[in-house]
């Protein structure tokens, strides 16, 4: 389960956006002795149609007892080999079925959660990144979501489950608003 204090919301983590998932500092070390340790990418992945939407995703609940659909970001884990950055991609292209190219580094989100599966206390760190959605289809996600679908700003923060990935939307929003409009939106 995701933390619920918005102060986790972090502008860095334990690997910088272009390093590898192979790299280790101390800092994980040190993580590891309190628990596992699990890296994740994915992206607020946005369009404009008549005003700005975001992408969320409905994914298959993983406990026949979940209480109510979780809505969030589309994330997962980092491939040997891949960056941060191609691992949101890849991911969010799995997940939602769109296809996007990165606009800016929105940093990191850290939270702990106790799986039942190991047994274990797991620190997770995910890094997000503002992407604009550039083609694909919402209907050619994955098996892993029963639904991904564009909401408006308000419809989708209204919606959204965990709120440190709420701030994560509003820091791309605040971004974007710093931002040129894209030519091709």
């Amino acid at each position: 389960m995701q933390g619920t204090d918005e102060s986790t919301v972090r502008t860095t983590g334990i690997l910088g956006a272009g390093r590898r998932s192979t790299d280790l500092r101390e800092t994980d070390v040190q993580n590891e002795a309190r628990g596992r340790n699990q890296v994740s990418s994915g992206g607020v992945v946005v369009r404009t149609a008549e005003r700005l939407e975001v992408c969320l995703i409905r994914p298959v609940p993983k406990l026949e007892t979940s209480r109510r659909p979780v809505w969030a970001l589309p994330k997962g884990g980092i491939e040997a080999g891949e960056t941060h950055a191609d691992a949101a991609l890849r991911e969010i292209r799995e997940e939602t079925g769109i296809d996007g190219v990165i606009q800016a580094d929105l940093g990191t989100i850290d939270y702990w959660f106790y799986s039942s599966r190991d047994g274990s206390r797991v620190h997770k760190t995910v890094h997000f990144f503002l992407v604009r959605g550039v083609g694909g289809d919402t209907a050619l996600h994955d098996a892993e979501v029963e639904e991904a679908a564009w909401f408006d700003v308000e419809a989708a923060l209204d919606r959204m489950t965990y709120p440190n990935e709420r701030q994560m939307v509003r820091k791309a929003v605040e971004v974007i608003g710093a931002q040129p409009s894209p030519v091709d939106a």
